[in-house]
C-alpha cells in the first residue's frame, strides 16, 4: 500500500505540533477514550452507511496501532468509496462561565495512497439549534496531531461534533480531548467597504496575527446575535450576496485565533444601492461568483451580433483574482462595437478611475473612455477621449479624470476581427492617492528570511508573498508598515517566492507588478574531516585542519591516547584552522579532536574523528614563540558616484556605502569605523564613524547609509570619501563623488510679473517647467488636484502647480485677472460657464446678428440670428467642454468663448 504525503501537510503537521500549550489547570471538559462507559456518554447519528464510531487501539487498518495516549482512542473506518458518513455528537457541557473557549484534540487520518477520509468539527449553542461547521480537514495526517480551536458562543447546554466522511482512507482517529479557558486575541483592524451594490457587497480587513473570521450581519441597529452568520472565513476579503435591494444593514466581524476569539468589531453600517459614491475608494474586480456583472450594463449597437462576440467574464488573463473582463472580436460578423457601462455615479468632486489592460499577442486592439451626463441615455451624451491603440501582450494602466456631473463612465470597444481586449482592476479614487509601489528589489536573502524594499509615497504598505505564482489574495501577509522595507521570515530553504507589495488607498488595496526572488539551500555546518600534523617535535606540534568559508571558529581537545573525551586539555574559540601544542611528552602518543562552529545557523557540529599523531625526539623543528596579531583592514567606496542636489533644497544629501573586510579576519559587531566626508570647495570636512550591527566575516560587505548636511556646494563640486589611517590597508585610496546641481524654474504662458491677463474666461493656462536636467519621470498637480502642464480656468484667481521630478519638487503660483474691453460688450454670453447646457444670448448692437457655434474641433454645432436683446437658447444636447461663439455683424466678428460644464 503506497502513501503519498505532500510537503506541504508535513509543514502543516510541524506547525500544529509547535502550538503553544495552554495550561491544564482550567479544564472545562476533557475525555480521553478510554473506556466503553466514558465513549457512552456521546451520541451517534448516522447521516449514510451504517459505520459508527468505536473504540479502538489506532486505526482499524493500517500500521496505526496505539492511542495517542493510554490504551484506546475514538476510531471511525469505513473502508469504501461510499462517502459513509457519521457524527459523533458529544454530550451537553457546560460553557456559561467562559468568556473565551478553546477545542484541543488529537487527530489521525493517514491517506491511502491519493484517498483521503474527510472529518467535518461542528457546535451548537443549543439541542434545538442547527449545527454549525468549526472546521474541515481533508488532508493526510500521517501522525497523532494536535488540533486547537476556538468554540464561539458559549452557553450552559453546549455541544460539539466529529462527522467523518468515508473515501476509502484507513479511517479516522481522535484522542485526549480538552475543552478549556482560553485567551481574547486581537480584533480586526482597518475594516473597509470595497464596493457595495444593491445585492452584496465586498469588504476586507487586517489581522495581526494567523486567524479565520466570523461575520455576522443583518438590518441596521439589530442586535448582535439574532443576525446572518458567515463563519470559517480564511481570507481577508469577502463577498456577502443575498442582500436586499435598498436595504439599511449593519455588519459586525470577529477572529479566531489560536488562543481563542476576539471581541466584536463593529457595527459597520451601509446601503444597498447600485450607485458609486457611498465609498470612494471604489474597486471593481469581476471577481462575485455569486453575479460578476452586478449593477454593470454591457450594450451591443445590434442584437444580431455573432454571440462569439459577447462580452464576458472570464478566467482566461487576470490582473489580480481569477477573473477579469473579456471584449472579443473572434468571429467574423458586425457589429463589432461593444460598450461597457458603469453604475450611476453619485459624486461631486473631480476623481480619478484607473484600470488595466491587455490583449493577446498579435492582435491589434483599441478603446476609448468616455464620461456621460445622463444616466437615463447615458450613450447619448458622451465625450470620448483619444482613442487607445496600443493594448498589447502586457498588462498596462489607463488613467483618466471623472469630473463632477458625470453620470457614468463608458469603455467602448471598437476593434474589428481581432481577438479579445482584456479589463480589470477598475479602481475610483480621489486624485493622487493610489501611489502604486514600484522599484521592488529583494536583498538579504537567505535560507528562511528575505528583505523587501521598494519606493513609494504612501502612508502605509502591505506585503502579499507566497510560492511562486501564487494567486493575489492567496499569500501570507506583512501588515502594515510605513517604512519601504519589510522583512519575510520563516520561508523555505531552496524555495522560489513572489511578493507583492500593496498600497492602502483609503481602503483600496493596489497590488504592484510583483518581485520574484529563490532563497538560499539550507546551510549545513560541516564537521572537520581532514586533520593532519604539519610540523611533530619532541615536545611540540603543529596540527592544521582543512576548513571552509563557512567555518568561523573551533575548539580543539586532546589527551594522552585513548582518553575520555571531556577530560582532556581544551582550547577554545580558535579563529585559525590550525594550533601549535607545546609541553608535549617526547615519544608518546596523543589523540587530537576538533568541532566547528558556524555564525551562519549559530550552532557547533559533533566532533570530528579520531586524529592520533606521536611525538618524535629523532625530527627537531624550532616553532616561532608568538604568532603576529593580524590587523583588521577594510575598503569604504559610496555606491553611486554622482549625487543630485536641487537649488531649492537644504542641501542635506544622502549617500549609501559599501564597506568591505578586506583582513583575513573577522570585525566584529560593535567595532566603531572613523572616516570622513570632505567638500572639496569648502574645504569642509565632516567626521563620520560606523557601529556595526553585525561581524563581517574576511571578502565580506556591508552596506549602509547616513545622512549628511554640506554647505552651499557649487555646482561642479566633489565630496572625498576617507577612511581611518586604523583600518585602511597600504593599497587604499579614497573614494570620490561628483556633486551635481539641479536648477528648476517654472513659467506661465502670457505671464506678467505673476499675473495672466484676459479678456474673457474660461481661458487655457500652461505651466513650462525649465531645468538643466533631462528626467525620467515628471508629474504636474495644480492646489485645486488638476493633473497636467495645462488646465482650463473659468474664474479669476490664484492658480499654483506643484512639479515634482526624479530629484525635486517646486511650486509656483499666477494669478488670472479679466480685463473690461469697452469696444467688446456689444455682445455677451450668461451665464458662462453654463452648468446644463441653458444660456443667454445678448445683443446690445441694435442690429440684427448672426451667431454661429464651433466646438474644439471646429465643427458647427449650432446657428441662429439674434435681433432681440435677450435670447435664450437650449444647447443641453451638447457634450461639456469649450466652444467658441462668433457674433457676425456686416463683415465684423467678434468670438467668445463658451464653457458648457
Amino acid at each position: 500500500m503506497k502513501k503519498i504525503i505532500l510537503s506541504i501537510i508535513l509543514l502543516e503537521i510541524f506547525s500544529l505540533l509547535t502550538l503553544p500549550l495552554i495550561s491544564q489547570n482550567n479544564f472545562l471538559y476533557s475525555d480521553g477514550f478510554e473506556s466503553l462507559s466514558d465513549f457512552s456518554n456521546w451520541s451517534q447519528e448516522k447521516i449514510s452507511g451504517n459505520a459508527l464510531w468505536i473504540l479502538e487501539s489506532g486505526l482499524t487498518y493500517g500500521d496505526i496501532n496505539t492511542a495517542q495516549d493510554g490504551q484506546t482512542n475514538a476510531c471511525f473506518s469505513s473502508f469504501n468509496y461510499n462517502s459513509d458518513q457519521t457524527m459523533l455528537i458529544s454530550p451537553t457541557i457546560d460553557l456559561s462561565q467562559s468568556e473565551n473557549t478553546i477545542l484541543t484534540f488529537y487527530h489521525i487520518q493517514p491517506a491511502w495512497s491519493s484517498d483521503q477520509d474527510i472529518l467535518n468539527i461542528y457546535y451548537r449553542s443549543n439541542s434545538s439549534n442547527n449545527w454549525t461547521l468549526l472546521k474541515t480537514i481533508e488532508y493526510s495526517i500521517e501522525i497523532w496531531t494536535k488540533e486547537l480551536i476556538a468554540l464561539p458562543d458559549a452557553s450552559e447546554n453546549y455541544q460539539i461534533a466529529f462527522s467523518a466522511t468515508s473515501g476509502y482512507g484507513y479511517g479516522i482517529g481522535i484522542d485526549n480531548l480538552t475543552i478549556q479557558n482560553g485567551e481574547a486575541c486581537d480584533p480586526i483592524k482597518n475594516f473597509n467597504f470595497i464596493n457595495i451594490k444593491e445585492t452584496s457587497t465586498l469588504i476586507n480587513w487586517e489581522t495581526n496575527c494567523n486567524s479565520t473570521f466570523e461575520i455576522e450581519y443583518g438590518s441596521l441597529g439589530y442586535e448582535i446575535g439574532n443576525g446572518q452568520r458567515i463563519n470559517n472565513i480564511s481570507k481577508t476579503t469577502h463577498y456577502i450576496n443575498d442582500l436586499n435591494p435598498g436595504e439599511a444593514y449593519s455588519l459586525y466581524i470577529r477572529s479566531y485565533c489560536e488562543q481563542g476569539i476576539s471581541e466584536w468589531s463593529g457595527p459597520y453600517n451601509f446601503v444597498t444601492e447600485c450607485a458609486i459614491g457611498q465609498q470612494i475608494p471604489y474597486t471593481e474586480s469581476f471577481e462575485n461568483a455569486s453575479n460578476p456583472l452586478e449593477c454593470w450594463s454591457i450594450f451591443y449597437p445590434s442584437d444580431s451580433h455573432n454571440p462569439e462576440n459577447d462580452v464576458t467574464v472570464n478566467n482566461d488573463q487576470q490582473f489580480s483574482g481569477q477573473n477579469s473582463l473579456r471584449f472579443s472580436s473572434y468571429e467574423v460578423g458586425s457589429p463589432y462595437d461593444q460598450y461597457l457601462i458603469s453604475p450611476e455615479l453619485n459624486i461631486n468632486d473631480t476623481l480619478e478611475i484607473s484600470f488595466k489592460y491587455r490583449a493577446l499577442e498579435g492582435s491589434d486592439e483599441s478603446f476609448e473612455f468616455g464620461l456621460s451626463t445622463n444616466s437615463d441615455a447615458p450613450l447619448s451624451f458622451v465625450s470620448w477621449n483619444e482613442t487607445v491603440t496600443d493594448a498589447n501582450e502586457s498588462w498596462k494602466t489607463y488613467k483618466a479624470l471623472i469630473l463632477p456631473g458625470t453620470t457614468n463612465f463608458v469603455i467602448h470597444y471598437n476593434s474589428i476581427y481581432e481577438y479579445y481586449l482584456y479589463i480589470d482592476d477598475i479602481r475610483i479614487n480621489y486624485p493622487g492617492q493610489c501611489d502604486v509601489a514600484n522599484n521592488l528589489m529583494a536583498s538579504e536573502i537567505a535560507e528562511t528570511s528575505a528583505k523587501i524594499s521598494w519606493e513609494g509615497s504612501a502612508d502605509v504598505f502591505k506585503i502579499e508573498y507566497g510560492f511562486a505564482g501564487f494567486n493575489k489574495g492567496d499569500g501570507f501577509t506583512v501588515s502594515e508598515t510605513n517604512d519601504n522595507s519589510a522583512n519575510l521570515y520563516d520561508l523555505i530553504p531552496g524555495t522560489e517566492y513572489y511578493a507583492y507589495v500593496i498600497t492602502n488607498c483609503g481602503g483600496t488595496e493596489i497590488y504592484s507588478e510583483p518581485i520574484s526572488f529563490t532563497t538560499d539551500e539550507t546551510f549545513i555546518c560541516n564537521a572537520v574531516n581532514q586533520i593532519y600534523a604539519e610540523s611533530i617535535a619532541t615536545n611540540e606540534a603543529l596540527i592544521v585542519w582543512e576548513s571552509t568559508e563557512e567555518q568561523t571558529s573551533w575548539n580543539i581537545e586532546y589527551g594522552l591516547t585513548g582518553f575520555t573525551q571531556g577530560e582532556g586539555i581544551t582550547f577554545e574559540n580558535l579563529f585559525d584552522p590550525a594550533i601549535e601544542i607545546k609541553y608535549l611528552e617526547a615519544n608518546t602518543t596523543y589523540d587530537f579532536y576538533v568541532q566547528v562552529y558556524c555564525d551562519e545557523n549559530n550552532e557547533y557540529t559533533d566532533w570530528s574523528q579520531k586524529f592520533t599523531f606521536t611525538t618524535n625526539p629523532e625530527f627537531i623543528v624550532q616553532l616561532p614563540d608568538h604568532i603576529d596579531i593580524v590587523k583588521p583592514t577594510v575598503d569604504l567606496i559610496a555606491l553611486d558616484s554622482t549625487i543630485y542636489i536641487c537649488d531649492n533644497s537644504n542641501y542635506e544629501i544622502k549617500i549609501d556605502f559599501a564597506l568591505t573586510n578586506t583582513s583575513e579576519i573577522k570585525i566584529l559587531e560593535g567595532a566603531k569605523i572613523p572616516y570622513t566626508i570632505e567638500l572639496q570647495s569648502k574645504n569642509q570636512v565632516i567626521p563620520m564613524n560606523i557601529e556595526l550591527p553585525c561581524c563581517i566575516l574576511p571578502g565580506k560587505t556591508y552596506n549602509f547609509s547616513e545622512n549628511v548636511e554640506i554647505s552651499n556646494p557649487n555646482e561642479s563640486d566633489l565630496i572625498t570619501i576617507g577612511l581611518s589611517s586604523l583600518w585602511r590597508d597600504n593599497s587604499y585610496s579614497s573614494d570620490i563623488i561628483e556633486v551635481f546641481i539641479v536648477s528648476n524654474d517654472i513659467r506661465f504662458d502670457n505671464e506678467t510679473d505673476g499675473i495672466i491677463q484676459v479678456d474673457q474666461l474660461p481661458e487655457f493656462i500652461s505651466a513650462d517647467y525649465e531645468s538643466n536636467f533631462d528626467y525620467s519621470s515628471i508629474s504636474y498637480i495644480w492646489n485645486d488636484n488638476v493633473l497636467g502642464e495645462s488646465r482650463i480656468v473659468n474664474t479669476e484667481g490664484s492658480y499654483s502647480i506643484t512639479i515634482s521630478t526624479d530629484f525635486c519638487e517646486i511650486t509656483k503660483s499666477v494669478n488670472v485677472d479679466k480685463i473690461i474691453d469697452e469696444n467688446q460688450n456689444q455682445f455677451d454670453i450668461y451665464p458662462n460657464p453654463s452648468q446644463n447646457g441653458q444660456l443667454n444670448l445678448i445683443n446690445n448692437s441694435n442690429e440684427i446678428i448672426n451667431v454661429e457655434i464651433y466646438d474644439a474641433a471646429g465643427r458647427n454645432v449650432f446657428s441662429t440670428s439674434l435681433s432681440n436683446v435677450v435670447e435664450e437658447i437650449d444647447l443641453s444636447n451638447l457634450a461639456a467642454g469649450i466652444y467658441n461663439v462668433a457674433f457676425i455683424q456686416n463683415d465684423n466678428v467678434e468670438l467668445k468663448r463658451l464653457y458648457i460644464d
